[in-house]
């Protein structure tokens, strides 16, 4: 009964028409939900001492590939510390995938892992790291993979659908395979091996890409777009 059904990625959309759940008439592809340009740009980064600093930044759920990265995280570190991982976020505990609060609170303990819990200053947290990871199982557009391209930040995640709609393997970040924390950790420690100025490059790419086409400017116009097309067509 919807005059317009709104999807964020290519994929999402063309299974909603295909198996004509849908008509394809009446669905929309958007952009994401888009990012606030100003809000997140590299010149809040700032420089820092000591090891290399990945953060997942998004809800604490096992759907998100949260345990995966717990492994490949404790695998990279197991001879030495050769890196941090933040974790940033709601513990949604109304979700069937959520991670127990004992559990976040337990992984923090850990060394290497920071448990920050949810930031209403998310911009300054990016600004503190030095990559974004995002091992999710599905996405529609990735919020969190949106924002650190707007941070000039590189990531590494994984080859799904909504992930791979914003991150293309060796421009803007790595990918890896779905719920495989052997394929995370070899992604990772690409990442971590990678010259500054490798990391640097990838990072400019994804602050083109979105500001070309996330931007929350874009988003707006095409939702308004929509709304007058759907408006005209009950006319």
């Amino acid at each position: 009964l919807a005059h317009r059904v709104f999807c964020q990625n290519e994929g999402d959309l063309s299974q909603l028409a295909e198996n004509r759940l849908v008509p394809r008439e009446r669905l929309e592809l958007l952009p994401g939900s888009g990012v606030d340009l100003a809000r997140f740009n590299p010149g809040l980064r700032e420089a820092h001492l000591g090891t290399f600093r990945f953060l997942y930044a998004g809800r604490m759920l096992a759907d998100k590939g949260l345990n995966e990265l717990i492994v490949a995280v404790r695998s990279i570190n197991a001879q030495g510390l050769q890196c941090s991982l933040w974790l940033s976020g709601f513990a949604d505990v109304e979700n069937v995938s959520a991670i127990s609060q004992q559990q976040l609170s337990e992984w923090g303990r850990e060394s290497g892992i920071e448990w920050l819990g949810p930031s209403d200053s998310m911009e300054q947290v990016y600004a503190s790291v030095d990559c974004v990871v995002l091992p999710s199982y599905r996405e529609g557009m990735p919020r969190t993979l949106l924002e650190a391209g707007a941070m000039g930040l590189p990531v590494v995640t994984t080859n799904v659908p909504g992930c791979r709609n914003v991150v293309s393997d060796g421009y803007n970040g790595l990918l890896c395979e779905v719920k495989s924390s052997t394929s995370l950790k070899q992604a990772m420690l690409k990442m971590l091996a990678l010259p500054d100025e490798e990391r640097a490059r990838m990072g400019e790419n994804g602050r083109t890409l979105v500001a070309e086409k996330f931007g929350e400017h874009l988003v707006v116009e095409a939702t308004m777009r929509a709304v007058v097309s759907a408006v005209q067509g009950r006319a």
